[in-house]
């Protein structure tokens, strides 16, 4: 099974996955990453207007998948 290493931006401070996971292929591990950037935005803080997530999937030092999920909040009267 192939190594897969997730690296998280929450905006303020990119952190570097240095253990990785090992999944099926990479579809597995696309997966994964969205699962977790859903699992981040959950439990981020309430009352922040504008949330930015980013993971960044690596195989040794290769990228090979971004993904990015953002929320604009915005109460309209």
């Amino acid at each position: 099974m192939p190594r897969f290493y997730f690296d998280i931006d929450k905006g303020q401070k990119l952190v570097v996955d240095p253990v990785g996971f090992d999944h099926a292929d990479r579809r597995a591990a696309k997966n994964e990453a969205i699962r977790m950037l859903g699992r981040i935005a959950v439990g981020l803080p309430p009352g922040v207007n504008q949330r930015v997530l980013s993971a960044r999937i690596r195989e040794g030092d290769r990228v090979v998948f971004r993904g990015t999920l953002s929320l604009d909040e915005d109460w309209r009267e």
